[in-house]
């Protein structure tokens, strides 16, 4: 009966050994895909891609946000405020799309895409570091 007992116990703590094995090889994988993205995400990679195709390569972003472009956007939007002139600023409706991604634990990139009718055109993007003060 001990031996029985032995082999039970045996059994049951190596199936657990391999379960808590397991899981640490998804935590790594997980860690490595993450990483291997940040290493991706870049401005020059960004401003090559129409919206749909950042979203499809990249994810969702964590924060999206629709605004028309006007002289009073403020120095966080001081790259797409400069991608126009100030007469097309005011004599034109401009939608902008801005969309943020976490770069990594320290940093974002915030791209911001002009809205046409059919597809959504990056024009500026700009990367910092979480808690700037703008």
């Amino acid at each position: 009966m001990f031996k029985i007992y032995s082999i039970v116990l045996l059994a049951f703590f190596s199936c657990e050994i391999k379960q808590e094995e397991n899981s640490i090889n998804v935590q790594v994988e997980n860690m490595q895909e993450r990483t291997s993205f940040q290493d991706s995400l870049s401005i020059k990679k960004l401003l090559s891609l129409l919206m749909s195709e950042a979203i499809i390569e990249f994810g969702r972003p964590v924060s999206q946000e629709r605004f028309i472009l006007d002289d009073a956007q403020g120095e966080f939007r001081n790259g797409i405020s400069d991608a126009f002139t100030s007469e097309e600023r005011q004599g034109e409706s401009i939608e902008i799309e801005e969309l943020t991604w976490e770069k990594n634990e320290d940093s974002w990139i915030t791209v911001w895409y002009q809205v046409e009718s059919d597809k959504s055109v990056p024009k500026s993007a700009l990367s910092w570091n979480k808690g700037a003060e703008f």
